[in-house]
């Protein structure tokens, strides 16, 4: 027969899954907005920064500074003329492999897998009660010895 105060444990516990499921898909979810939000602000910080980045270098700073440095003993129109080469505004071609930040995370990059082959990234858990084995406390113990 069953006891009252053993089923009121399980369901105890079973409420407990319950939230700490809901808690993890919660977290997941902000997660996964943070991930999004980083790889759009390291996209920005890629493709406008003109004077290099922290992946790529910042040669072309040097190159500027050098050209500055010239100005000095050169015309400045010729100074001006090679600073403003070296530093061309507008957007910076980059590669995914420059994504150092965003790329780290191996959630972000399956989350981003799944978008790319379409799959749904929305779980379905099911927490019905029929699915909940129904064998008894003593078999429970039992298996426990013998693992030990």
């Amino acid at each position: 027969m069953s006891d009252p105060a053993k089923i009121a444990e399980y369901e105890e516990l079973k409420k407990q899954l319950q939230d700490a499921i809901l808690r993890k898909k919660t977290l997941d979810r902000e997660l996964q907005l943070l991930e999004e939000d980083l790889f759009y602000k390291e996209g920005l910080y890629l493709a406008d920064n003109s004077n290099g980045t922290i992946v790529r270098g910042f040669e072309s700073l040097n190159k500027l500074a050098a050209a500055n440095a010239t100005a000095t003993t050169t015309s400045a129109t010729a100074a001006a003329a090679a600073a403003a080469a070296v530093s061309k505004k507008g957007k910076q071609n980059f590669s995914d492999e420059d994504r150092v930040f965003s790329l780290s995370s191996n959630n972000y990059v399956r989350h981003l897998q799944k978008s790319i082959d379409g799959d749904d990234d929305t779980e379905t858990t099911s927490l019905s009660v029929e699915g909940t084995p129904k064998g008894s406390a003593n078999s429970s113990v039992k298996r426990r010895r013998r693992d030990e």
